[in-house]
């Protein structure tokens, strides 16, 4: 997938997963990304993406408990 669509992807789908960055403390990395957006550094974007997906709890965040937004989420990293 191209940058361009990549960061429309994000654009398109951030609101599904928001609420993990909040629930879970990660507020002012929600912010960078929005920054790093509007730089346009996918690379670093996804750095942080992936840190995030890193640190969430397990039994929440997996394939079989499929939190809302997490097919998004996973989606930007994976692409």
């Amino acid at each position: 997938m191209n940058d361009k669509d990549w960061f429309e992807l994000f654009d398109n789908t951030k609101h599904k997963f928001t609420w993990f960055f909040m629930k879970y403390g990660y507020k002012s990395v929600w912010d960078d990304l929005h920054i790093l957006r509007g730089q346009e550094n996918r690379e670093k974007m996804v750095s942080i993406l992936n840190l995030v997906w890193f640190q969430l709890p397990d039994s929440i965040f997996n394939i079989i408990e499929n939190p809302a937004g997490w097919n998004e989420f996973l989606a930007l990293i994976e692409e």
